[in-house]
């Protein structure tokens, strides 16, 4: 979690902070670029679970869905 904290810090809280407007940026661009900064982090954490997640043996079943 300590991970998370210092990732949102510093790819949200610090970038709408400063409204990046030191590139030259526009406020809509800002926010854009955090919206895909926060897309790009759950992708990577869906894959991380992918990737953990054990593999069913060929007949088992798998947990019903909900």
């Amino acid at each position: 979690m300590e991970e998370l904290d210092e990732w949102t810090q510093r790819a949200v809280v610090d970038v709408l902070a400063s409204g990046n407007m030191a590139d030259g940026g526009t406020w809509p661009e800002t926010v854009l670029r955090v919206k895909k900064s926060i897309r790009a982090k759950v992708l990577e954490s869906y894959r991380n679970g992918q990737a953990a997640a054990p593999k069913a043996q060929p007949g088992e079943r798998t947990a019903a869905r909900r």
